[in-house]
């Protein structure tokens, strides 16, 4: 028998399926927000929802500011280890996807009550598995979340991005080799003057490398 869901309300997209790549969750501070996001790391659908200072949102579904409070689901509440709450917080999203990526902006309302870009939660995926990473970079508006630069949240224990950079850790070498060469490739391209050229068509492949020699996460 079917069941109707209260007026104002909705519930978290069912997203648990099996013919989809595993939830990985992802946890950290950065500025004072912190954040929990629920991510799958699919080639051409990779996604996530977040948790943002304890509130919960789907960013595919959240361009404008929420105006009624949610339903939060079990998975939600599990990843936060805790209650979450589903209330109307003035955020709202837009989102970018690129080739084994997509970026989610967080738009907040500044003292004019103006949505402005704060920060960008960018959900990686690296090779198949569910591998990938989370960032929260700052935004377009200012510095206040450190600028463009990326801190990196940290995978759950267990997950395939754990043990992603359990190797990175247990391999710095091969790494450092990756590096090196990388490094030397982007001095010698624009030696040759093929820089131009091949800029665009290189640019997925120069972030692949990238996200190979970055850091371990802590």
């Amino acid at each position: 028998m079917a069941t109707t869901q209260p007026a104002g309300t909705t519930t978290e997209p069912v997203d648990e399926t099996s013919k989809q790549p595993q939830v990985t969750v992802y946890r950290g501070t950065v500025a004072g927000h912190t954040y929990v996001v629920r991510a799958r790391h699919g080639v051409m659908d990779t996604w996530a929802t977040v948790i943002i200072d304890g509130v919960f949102h789907d960013p595919r579904r959240e361009s404008k500011p929420r105006t009624e409070t949610v339903s939060v689901g079990s998975g939600a509440r599990e990843a936060a280890g805790g209650e979450v709450s589903g209330e109307a917080d003035g955020l709202a999203f837009s989102a970018e996807d690129y080739f084994m990526k997509v970026d989610y902006a967080v738009r907040r309302p500044d003292e004019n009550g103006k949505l402005r870009i704060a920060e960008r939660i960018r959900v990686s995926t690296a090779g198949l598995g569910g591998k990938g990473e989370v960032d929260v970079l700052g935004g377009a508006e200012g510095e206040r979340m450190g600028g463009f630069y990326p801190t990196p949240l940290v995978p759950e224990k267990g997950s395939a991005s754990w043990h992603r950079e359990q190797r990175r850790i247990a391999h710095p070498a091969r790494f450092a080799l990756v590096s090196a060469a990388f490094t030397a490739a982007k001095y010698l391209i624009p030696l040759l003057g093929i820089g131009a050229l091949f800029s665009g068509l290189l640019r997925p492949l120069r972030e692949w490398v990238e996200s190979l020699i970055r850091p371990p996460v802590e």
